[in-house]
């Protein structure tokens, strides 16, 4: 069976969206096995994620539907659409301060083999976390940030990675009277590690689509 295909998809709510987008994939053989949907109706925009499997051995098939998409639904419906592998590997990109704890609860669901990811770049405004790229062989930039600097310092960054992350994911702790000043710490660091985790565990399942400084995250 081939990869599974996942498509994205934002636009003007009208009637029969669902339906025109299942049965172009049922006309090129797919099989829809995940469809999460949500209306935006202030705004009046819809917004959907399809998982479907193409048909076996049909090479070309996806190169056909991409064509016929287009014309047929996108096209007329003003879609904002695309297509992705779920089983494409995926490139991240992390960025940290001098702290450690996210990076190394990432490196090891990197190195466990819990994500299938590819890290080519860490990049912080501290070096402090330098020795633990090379530890692992990732290359490492280190791009100081102040007052004075910080356009040219997001320059470099935007250079370096060519992409701008949303707010994907939060959630809180509950903290007491008792807790000290590093009980809250601990408290805090576990949460955003947790937090983290859950944001790009959904970034590599293709559930995120933004729009308009808004993020959808399909579940």
């Amino acid at each position: 069976m081939q990869d599974e295909l996942i498509l994205l998809i934002h636009c003007p709510d009208r009637e029969g969206l669902v339906a025109s987008v299942t049965e172009l994939i049922r006309r090129h053989g797919g099989n829809v096995v995940d469809l999460d949907q949500h209306v935006d109706a202030e705004r009046g925009v819809f917004f959907m994620r399809v998982a479907w499997t193409p048909p076996a051995g049909d090479v070309d098939g996806r190169a056909r539907f991409e064509r016929a998409f287009a014309a047929e639904v996108a096209g007329p419906c003003s879609m904002n659409w695309r297509l992705e592998r779920a089983g494409r590997r995926a490139r991240l990109a992390i960025f940290v301060s001098r702290y450690g704890h996210c990076l190394y609860d990432i490196l090891a669901r990197w190195e466990s083999g819990e994500w299938d990811v590819e890290i080519p770049l860490i990049v912080s405004n501290h070096r402090d976390l330098e020795p633990v790229a090379a530890r692992h062989g990732i290359r490492f930039e280190h791009v100081p940030v102040t007052a004075a600097t910080k356009a040219q310092a997001e320059q470099r960054q935007l250079e370096l990675l060519r992409d701008a992350g949303p707010i994907i994911a939060q959630d809180v702790v509950t903290v007491s009277h008792k807790d000290s000043v590093d009980d809250m710490v601990r408290k805090g660091r576990d949460l955003e590690k947790i937090v983290l985790a859950r944001a790009v565990y959904a970034h590599l399942m293709h559930q995120i689509l933004v729009y308009d400084n808004r993020t959808v995250v399909f579940d």
